[in-house]
């Protein structure tokens, strides 16, 4: 089949004479992968329309945890990348070599320069092209949802198996040391307890890092709860505080489009695909808003309502059980206190006035807290003013910088003071 007949199957090439396939047909490029091959990349910009001449090619979305699922299989003769030609956005799938596989392709650039000197030929693409565009949209989105609901029963299950068997394990194995030492009255050496405490505690972390959602704000929590647990857990449990598993940059990517119908490239003027930082309910990329204003991207990880509900009815029935063995404190009423702001914060709404709301506060005492904006914000995306800075912590930068860390310490000092007996409205959440 010849490059012009090729074009003619195309519906979006349908109403075109033999003259004017031909002055397309100029345009097209062959190009080839092998099996197993990226042609196109999920979230990226793509380059021009591709029609496959031989072989086969697979369309996948990501759904998480570094894994893709198969939505359709794309045949010899059929087209892909059509929305590249009349805007620059980000591509909603990823396409695959399935066996060697060859296309011939129309870049958007080319595409565009026909169009500007061939205006009937632009006329009647575009028509057929929203003609069938929205057909072929409406179908991979019904593919897409129906792979996303076995793809999040799969990982509620997943999820609900692992942090289970973590958490009783857990609390088996202490309800047995429990045993042994108040009923039996056998003694445990203390190195023994030291490596049982460790074992459970890396246990936790690598499960807690790897689902994020709740247990991980409980790992962040326990890590300065010293008065009561193990120093082997609360050293353990500092390591959450910046090891948490970032998310893909499809998924977040998906993130965006589902809140502000467009992706961050269209969004924004610039968005880095490596997040700067990832924590137990989000994390954070840096972007460039149209108006070249530099700022970081605040984005909630997808499937967290789902994974934050199973984490907490667990959490909850794990200290039923145990609560009764622990005499220091009442376990089910921290959780009850626990629980109310961590739903919160799974609403950005509410962390954006609570910004607000403390940048007034501290602004009369001279210190800036990041301005919100408003506009690309929402109830899963925060977008705020980008500063740049270090960790309080991070003695040799301080100095590289010439900050005097006395002055440093007596502004933290005076900020928090400040919050709490002048203003009443604080942070309780401080990090260094």
């Amino acid at each position: 089949m010849s490059e012009t007949e090729q074009l003619q199957s195309l519906d979006i090439f349908a109403e075109l004479s033999e003259q004017e396939l031909e002055k397309v047909s100029w345009l097209a490029k062959r190009q080839a992968w092998a099996d197993g091959e990226i042609i196109l990349q999920e979230g990226v910009r793509g380059p021009g329309l591709f029609i496959i001449e031989r072989g086969a090619a697979d369309v996948l979305k990501a759904t998480g945890g570094q894994k893709h699922t198969l939505i359709s299989r794309l045949q010899q003769g059929e087209h892909f990348g059509e929305m590249s030609l009349v805007r620059e956005a980000p591509t909603s799938a990823s396409i695959r070599a399935a066996g060697e596989t060859s296309c011939l392709l129309i870049s958007r650039d080319d595409f565009r320069q026909l169009l500007e000197t061939q205006p009937e030929i632009a006329r009647k693409v575009l028509w057929k092209f929203v003609q069938t565009l929205s057909g072929r949209l409406a179908e991979i989105d019904q593919k897409y949802a129906g792979a996303l609901r076995k793809r999040a029963f799969r990982d509620s299950v997943r999820h609900l198996l692992l942090a289970g068997y973590v958490q009783w394990r857990m609390l088996l194995s202490y309800g047995w040391i429990w045993v042994r030492r108040n009923i039996l009255q056998w003694p445990i050496p203390e190195s023994k307890m030291t490596a049982i405490h460790v074992a459970h505690a890396r246990r936790f972390r690598k499960m807690a890092c790897h689902l994020k959602g709740a247990n991980v704000k409980v790992g962040q929590l326990a890590s300065m709860q010293a008065h009561i647990l193990p120093m082997e857990f609360i050293e353990e449990m500092k390591l959450m505080r910046d090891q948490v598993t970032p998310t893909e940059y499809p998924l977040v990517a998906a993130v965006i489009q589902s809140e502000f119908g467009v992706g961050p490239l269209d969004l924004f003027a610039e968005f880095d695909r490596v997040p700067i930082a990832a924590a137990s309910m989000g994390q954070v990329h840096r972007a460039r808003l149209q108006t070249g204003e530099d700022v970081v991207v605040k984005v909630l990880h997808p499937g967290l309502e789902r994974s934050v509900a199973i984490d907490l009815w667990l959490l909850r029935l794990s200290l039923r059980v145990l609560n009764p063995l622990v005499d220091k404190i009442d376990l089910l009423e921290v959780y009850r206190q626990s629980e109310e702001p961590l739903l919160k914060e799974l609403d950005f709404v509410h962390e954006a006035d609570a910004t607000e709301s403390i940048g007034r506060e501290l602004s009369t005492i001279g210190v800036g807290v990041p301005r919100v904006h408003r506009r690309f914000s929402s109830r899963r995306v925060l977008t705020l003013e980008y500063i740049d800075g270090t960790n309080v912590n991070d003695i040799k930068k301080l100095d590289e910088w010439g900050v005097d860390r006395r002055n440093l310490a007596q502004m933290m000092i005076r900020a928090f003071f400040h919050q709490a007996f002048s203003g009443g409205y604080f942070h309780a959440d401080p990090h260094p």
